[in-house]
């Protein structure tokens, strides 16, 4: 079996990047700025929706906020296959040369759309039936000892429990979809059981490959987000949004979504590094690392 080289991989991928970022901004720049419009506009009616109901309290003024957000994934998703789909063509060297402006909407756009939705479905999935069976369980306990829902046992274990299905989806998740793109560009089919016999035995390691190259840009956007709006915006005490933390994070949003867009080749690069290298790696053998193009 196959190995996936941990460092190596995150190397070829950062490569790549650097090697390639003002071919990769030529490719993504277009559907990256029409989802960064509509996104602003998303989550500013978003806020708008969660501030008016935090002050009625009337669930009426929350839903135009949630459905804007239902849009919000599927532009996301939309997107997200606009931009992987060259980049990913650029890293595996089926396509080559520069590009100052890019859109395409084509079958392979389309496969990597269609793959993600299905992995959403899964993915939903198995959160509903998680919920059910987490419910079910605490009812079980409350019917054989009704004063046991405060419990620190009982509390303690339920939260055990929570954080072992967020894993497992988590790793559900990554495995499913860590192949969508080369599959679809590669092979030209949507198939995520590809994507889940490819990462046999090297789960771990693919892990470790997507935590290595999104921890710089978490630290990133996090030092972004510090350095202009301060520490006491940026994290939250509570964990959950006041009133005062959503109007600020309504008045932040240019900032923050500017910042996204700008650093957009550079997460889409690294991630299209990544792919491509251990799909190289796993289906045809060990490459060089990935020269610029």
């Amino acid at each position: 079996m196959t190995k996936i080289p941990v460092f190596k991989t995150v190397a070829d991928a950062y490569v790549f990047t650097f090697n390639n970022l003002g071919v990769i901004a030529g490719l993504i720049w277009i559907p990256m700025l029409a989802f960064t419009v509509l996104a602003f506009f998303a989550q500013s009616t978003y806020l708008d929706a969660m501030i008016a109901y935090q002050t009625t309290k009337n669930p009426a003024d929350a839903w135009p906020g949630v459905m804007w957000l239902f849009v919000l994934v599927f532009a996301a998703l939309l997107a997200n296959a606009m931009m992987i789909v060259p980049v990913l063509q650029q890293a595996l060297g089926t396509r080559k040369g520069h590009a100052l402006a890019h859109f395409a909407l084509g079958q392979p756009e389309w496969r990597v759309f269609g793959s993600y939705l299905m992995l959403m479905a899964i993915v939903f999935a198995v959160v509903i039936v998680a919920t059910v069976l987490n419910g079910l369980f605490f009812r079980g306990i409350l019917t054989l000892d009704p004063g046991a829902a405060t419990a620190p046992a009982v509390t303690a274990l339920l939260s055990v429990i929570a954080l072992v299905l967020i894993v497992g989806c988590a790793v559900v998740f990554a495995r499913l979809g860590f192949f969508v793109p080369a599959v679809a560009v590669v092979e030209e089919k949507i198939d995520l059981m590809r994507g889940w016999s490819l990462a046999h035995g090297n789960m771990l390691r693919i892990i470790a490959v997507v935590v290595l190259i999104a921890l710089p840009v978490v630290v990133l956007y996090t030092a972004f987000q510090i350095a202009v709006f301060g520490w006491a915006a940026t994290v939250s005490s509570n964990g959950q949004s006041s009133l005062a933390e959503m109007q600020a994070a309504h008045e932040h949003m240019p900032l923050t979504e500017a910042f996204g867009f700008f650093i957009a080749p550079l997460t889409v690069g690294l991630n299209a590094g990544a792919v491509a290298s251990v799909y190289r790696t796993l289906v045809s053998g060990p490459r060089p690392a990935i020269p610029p193009q």
